[in-house]
């Protein structure tokens, strides 16, 4: 009797260890599943780390068609509705005027693929999936930080010293454009004017970038609209991997263009003045109002529609720095007075010019005249805007006629952008840390980026601060969802008040 109930009880350990043994082969198996499935978008212990460190709820999953990737942080909603929508709503819009690229001397652009270019445009069942949620991270809460919460800022930098964030490679790119479409669905952007105000109102914009593609892409992303125009040079430095993948993001929409032959940029020298003006020639044949140039280490602070409005509000001001006092004039002590009674005039590369004034820069004899001139001069881009924006004598659209002194009486907000050991245009309080002379900006910045008037911000660097950038992101991006839900109006009193607006040719 003792020996029948033990080989009971030996028969039933090992029954139920066999249906352990099988139940830990059914978990294995999923997981191999699940694995497999996703094999392609994370490859290693680091990224499932890092994914989780910035989780978002209705997360849109990159497709996995590309291998050996990286971690993805993005304003990434979910995928799984993508193929539904994509089969009910991927068709070829005919509004999109697929305007002939015409020679412009000196210039050579891209030409497009006709049968990549189908396009969402103002398909109010989009917009309604694309802004179905807010976009926030569930580690960290953005809104605290950006309130100045002091133990919410350093739960997040706590967050970012335990991770290393790794780029997309350029190779991620090339193989995800390769179905538009998808591109462009999985990536969040705006396919829509979203307003008629902003229909009316495109803008022009110019882009130099040298390399961090996947900062350049997520700032395309969030200026991004249909109704305007973007020239990007890729700076000939650049390696042959990173063209070709701007060159794959360009082709996935008919209003986005890249320079060819790309110009070899170096600081100090005419050479990064030169491709801002050939992207204004080339953005002159088509039709917008106001120019805003861009490096791929910017972001917006401002929406599309908020920028439309602002912009308005200049009616037809130019948003240039400028200084007599405190310029350095050793950069032009050789070059002799310039021409036609020219005063030079120090100022910004960064500007907001209105389209006279941009024609102007690229057509008058006079102007043609001065950068002749400016490209003996030490730095030519901070000075040939600059000088033509505070010389009232010229007549050139948009110019100030004040006293050509950025500060408290003409302030200047093409761009937030902190300088070390100076005040002006901003205070220099960096919360990050300067990187020649310039406050690379953290976490901490976020209060001051979410405020301030500025329109755009210098400078970004997407591996020193990746959770400064999902929370910019986010913030954008829900501004911009609400503005439209919402029909949320902006207020343009302060800008329209602004000394360069009511003092302008």
């Amino acid at each position: 009797m003792h020996c029948c109930c033990k080989m009971r009880s030996r028969y039933s350990l090992k029954k139920a260890f066999l249906s352990v043994l099988t139940m830990c082969f059914i978990m294995c198996f999923i997981m191999y599943l699940f694995q497999l499935q996703f094999r392609n978008v994370i490859n290693s212990e680091q990224d499932h780390a890092l994914m989780s460190h910035f989780n978002l709820p209705g997360k849109r999953v990159y497709p996995a068609t590309v291998s050996n990737t990286k971690l993805i942080v993005s304003n990434e909603r979910s995928a799984i509705k993508t193929d539904s929508f994509k089969s009910k709503f991927s068709v070829e819009n005919s509004t999109v005027k697929q305007q002939q690229m015409s020679k412009v001397p000196g210039v050579k652009l891209l030409t497009k693929t006709p049968n990549t270019n189908t396009f969402f445009i103002n398909n109010q069942t989009y917009l309604k999936w694309l802004f179905e949620n807010k976009i926030f991270m569930t580690k960290i809460d953005c809104s605290k930080v950006a309130l100045g919460n002091i133990n919410e800022l350093n739960k997040s930098i706590e967050l970012q010293t335990a991770i290393k964030y790794v780029d997309l490679p350029d190779s991620y790119f090339i193989n995800l454009t390769q179905d538009c479409n998808n591109f462009r669905q999985n990536m969040g952007y705006i396919t829509s004017h979203m307003t008629k105000e902003e229909l009316h109102f495109p803008l022009a914009y110019s882009i130099l970038m040298y390399k961090d593609i996947e900062q350049v892409e997520r700032l395309l992303r969030a200026i991004y609209r249909p109704q305007n125009f973007y020239c990007i040079n890729v700076d000939g430095k650049s390696r042959n991997s990173t063209l070709k993948a701007m060159k794959a993001i360009a082709k996935c929409f008919p209003n986005v263009h890249i320079l060819s032959p790309s110009i070899v940029v170096r600081w100090g020298e005419y050479s990064v003045l030169e491709p801002e003006l050939l992207c204004m020639k080339h953005l002159l044949v088509y039709k917008w109002k106001y120019f805003i140039n861009l490096t791929g280490q910017e972001f917006p602070l401002k929406t599309n529609y908020e920028l439309v409005r602002i912009l308005k509000a200049y009616n037809g001001a130019n948003d240039v720095e400028g200084t007599q006092k405190r310029a350095n004039k050793h950069r032009w002590a050789k070059s002799g007075p310039p021409p036609h009674g020219i005063k030079p005039i120090k100022g910004s590369v960064h500007v907001i010019l209105q389209r006279g004034f941009v024609d102007y820069a690229v057509n008058s004899p006079v102007a043609k005249d001065l950068l002749e001139w400016t490209k003996t001069v030490l730095i030519p881009d901070e000075t040939y805007f600059a000088t033509l924006n505070h010389n009232p004598h010229l007549k050139v659209p948009g110019s100030y006629t004040g006293i050509p002194e950025t500060g408290p009486d003409k302030p200047y907000f093409a761009r937030y952008k902190i300088w070390e050991n100076s005040e002006i245009p901003f205070p220099s309080i960096c919360k990050g840390k300067f990187l020649r002379s310039v406050c690379l900006f953290a976490l901490g910045d976020l209060p001051k980026l979410t405020t301030t008037p500025a329109l755009f911000a210098n400078k970004f660097h997407l591996q020193y601060n990746p959770l400064l950038q999902k929370c910019l992101e986010d913030w954008h991006f829900n501004k911009t969802r609400d503005y439209y839900l919402y029909k949320k109006k902006f207020n343009t009193s302060f800008y329209e008040n602004l000394s360069f607006v009511k003092n302008k040719i």
